[in-house]
């Protein structure tokens, strides 16, 4: 039931984000831009946060993991949240080696203490929340400090427990801190916390990622004048989203752009049409995404970006491993989608 809830959350988030980025683009006002931006980043972490439960009982997958790109779309999002009087420190060398894991994962775990430690300064005049990055040796040391109360000495060994919060009724759902050690110790990595310096310090340590070699860079202004004229087919069963992808390509590529809700239907249109790019979602009823790549002649195959909603499964991510083709995670951002879109088209 759950990962029935939580799929259907980040379709509506997807589809959220999707006409917010594009009302971005028609928008003049600095103002109004950065307001939208703020609505794109909070479906974000709406859709991070929908998948506590979720995570807290799936198996993931580690790849590598982004450090310096989650801490600050984290701070960017609490510090427009904040209140006067609490500041955000950010400290870390110039150049930091990623993580053995997602930089999604990591960055809903670091919103989880974050938002700990903005509940535990919230009677506090003046408050400071630092963030440290170290690395020592094959691990990176994260350090979130608040300047708040200390945690009670009994209290301390039971914070990372599931369902366990000291906050009132409706406040809180206990699950925050349990599921930041439950996906920190899935990646080989550690979650603790104790009392230090006048505050409270976390600290998480999570192994260095192996080196890989890494995609290019393709600047935005470059893949939107290379999709020009792009013939793509939308495949997903979910309306929102086939709408929104198809408004969000169009306004990328200036091609067609033909929607579908079923892999029988797009088996069909496959066969009598030609198209450059097919953007799949994998979980549909009926043909599913991947029993419809797998009738797909190989040099259709290429053609493929792969849209999931279920990154958390093993199985999902062994599959898409093993086909090579860009894989998009919902929800989508039209950097993202523009990005894959170009992957497959410049093959």
């Amino acid at each position: 039931m759950f990962a029935e809830v939580a799929h259907e959350l980040n379709n509506l988030m997807g589809a959220a984000i999707g006409y917010a980025e594009l009302e971005i683009q028609q928008q003049s006002r600095p103002e109004s831009r950065r307001h939208l931006a703020y609505v794109v980043q909070l479906a974000q972490l709406a859709s991070q946060l929908s998948m506590n439960v979720l995570y807290f009982a799936s198996p993931v997958a580690s790849t590598q993991g982004v450090v310096d790109e989650a801490v600050r779309a984290v701070l960017d999002l609490y510090s427009y949240r904040t209140r006067k009087g609490v500041e955000f420190e950010w400290s870390a060398a110039a150049t930091l080696p990623t993580v053995a894991m997602p930089t999604g994962h990591l960055q809903l775990i670091l919103a989880n203490i974050i938002k700990n430690a903005m509940d535990a300064v919230a009677e506090c005049p003046s408050a400071t929340i630092r963030i440290t990055a170290v690395p020592v040796a094959r691990v990176l040391r994260l350090g979130v400090w608040n300047s708040g109360p200390a945690i009670p000495r009994q209290l301390l060994p039971k914070i990372f427990n599931p369902f366990f919060t000291t906050k009132a009724r409706g406040k809180g759902s206990g699950l925050g801190l349990a599921v930041a050690r439950r996906l920190t110790e899935r990646a080989g990595g550690t979650l603790s916390a104790r009392n230090t310096n006048g505050g409270v310090l976390f600290t998480l340590a999570l192994p260095i990622a192996k080196p890989v070699a890494q995609d290019p860079i393709v600047p935005s202004i470059v893949a939107r004048s290379a999709l020009k004229g792009c013939r793509i087919l939308v495949v997903d069963d979910e309306e929102p989203i086939r709408k929104v992808l198809q408004l969000m390509l169009k306004s990328m590529c200036g091609g067609s752009v033909r929607t579908c809700a079923s892999g029988g239907v797009a088996l069909q249109l496959l066969e009598r049409e030609q198209f450059d790019a097919v953007v799949l979602d994998l979980r549909m009823p009926g043909i599913s995404g991947q029993e419809l790549y797998e009738r797909l002649p190989k040099h259709l195959k290429k053609t493929v970006v792969f849209l999931t909603g279920d990154a958390l499964w093993a199985m999902t991510n062994n599959f898409l491993n093993s086909t090579g083709q860009p894989a998009l995670f919902k929800p989508v951002t039209q950097a993202n989608l523009m990005a894959a879109i170009h992957k497959v088209t410049s093959a």
